[in-house]
């Protein structure tokens, strides 16, 4: 690409953290992963997969110098909210459920959750990451017609809009995170985002995308 089209200034080179980083944030070994992802230098094995390191492996593996990190802003509620949240019995996974930050409709929000990603974005953070993006597969559970976020379509634009923009300035102001961009959807006009599907996603048709966008600008 790059010689191709030679003129074309690329922002960064990253990667998103959402499942990732939620695993990784969760675990043990998360400042070895942060430092795999986000420097430049070389990380002895040892600290990332100790039962590979031996004499037929390399004692240390270069650092990828990530410089862009994706935030996923999750859309799910825990079990004991109680809050009248539908499970997908397809779900993939602990890591796939990724928590939101207003739990209940209308209600407070609780910046607390979501500790293990939010944990690897601060390790990222640390390590010089330059930009961070927002970005959203699903709005919060009760925003969704499903009373998921596993599948379903947006029936509240204007407090998802609203939603999204409270983490950015949380991000912004509490997590000191450089956030540059906000990305509201995942292939929203797919067909296949019906419930219970086995990852957050959400169908919102063009008009609504249009006043999403529009009051995440106001």
């Amino acid at each position: 690409v790059l010689l191709r089209w030679p003129a074309v200034k690329w922002s960064g080179w990253g990667c998103s953290l959402s499942w990732l980083g939620k695993a990784l944030g969760c675990c043990s070994e998360a400042q070895a992963w942060a430092d795999l992802l986000f420097s430049a230098r070389d990380i002895a094995l040892t600290k990332l997969w100790p039962e590979w390191a031996g004499p037929y492996m390399p004692p240390a593996v270069p650092g990828l110098g990530l410089s862009l990190a994706r935030y996923n802003v999750g859309g799910c509620a825990r079990a004991e909210d109680q809050s009248g949240q539908a499970s997908s019995s397809r779900a993939r996974g602990w890591f796939a459920e990724l928590e939101g930050f207003q739990p209940l409709p209308g209600g407070e929000f609780d910046w607390s959750r979501d500790e293990g990603q939010r944990r690897f974005l601060q390790l990222a953070i640390q390590r010089g990451v330059e930009q961070v993006e927002l970005f959203a597969n699903a709005p919060m559970w009760w925003m969704s017609d499903s009373k998921s976020s596993f599948g379903g379509n947006l029936t509240k634009p204007d407090e998802f809009a609203a939603y999204l923009a409270e983490v950015v300035l949380q991000a912004r102001r509490s997590w000191g995170a450089p956030v540059r961009t906000v990305a509201p959807f995942n292939e929203p006009s797919a067909g296949w985002w019906t419930f219970p599907h086995d990852q957050e996603g959400c169908c919102v048709d063009l008009e609504l995308q249009a006043r999403v966008i529009a009051r995440l600008r106001d």
